[in-house]
């Protein structure tokens, strides 16, 4: 550091020295953290070595034949943050009550909306757009017109400029 810096090399070492114990401590916590996973890892392995392991689906709901039909969804994951979180988050909920008593199906939909983006962007730009209409009219794709803009504005600067050094 003292090299690419051009300080002096006693100008470096105090605050390196002082870093340098904190460094000594996070090493050791990493190295303990990692033998401690270790051993855990060689437990589990010893401790199932003796036993079938055996694959099975994670959760089926008590049903003996779940299908792709059966899957939870992101909303259904998500329902008790958003109850939560309502009045942040405003879920909209869109349900199609089964209408018989067997049903062939039913439909539950979940919508919340992007806050920033309807109640602050949306209108922010809806007002840079109504702004930014009102210069159409200076807008009529004769280039002698554009000259005749950029001449008046650096004239108009020009007299600026000499009336603030008076």
């Amino acid at each position: 550091i003292s090299v690419a810096t051009g300080l002096s090399y006693e100008t470096v070492r105090g605050p390196l020295a002082a870093s340098g114990e904190i460094l000594i401590y996070v090493s050791a916590a990493s190295v303990l953290v990692l033998v401690l996973s270790a051993g855990l890892f060689l437990l589990g392995r010893t401790l199932l070595s003796r036993r079938t392991v055996e694959r099975a689906v994670t959760w089926d709901c008590g049903y003996a034949a779940p299908s792709p039909r059966m899957q939870y969804t992101a909303s259904s994951f998500i329902l008790p943050l958003t109850a939560l979180f309502y009045p942040f988050v405003m879920l909209r909920k869109h349900y199609e009550a089964p209408k018989q008593i067997f049903p062939r199906g039913q439909k539950l939909a979940t919508h919340s909306p992007e806050l920033f983006r309807e109640y602050f962007y949306v209108p922010l730009f809806r007002a840079i757009a109504w702004a930014a209409s009102h210069f159409r009219r200076l807008q009529h794709g004769n280039i002698h017109l554009y000259v005749l803009y950029i001449a008046v504005t650096l004239l108009v600067l020009l007299i600026w400029k000499l009336g603030a050094g008076l």
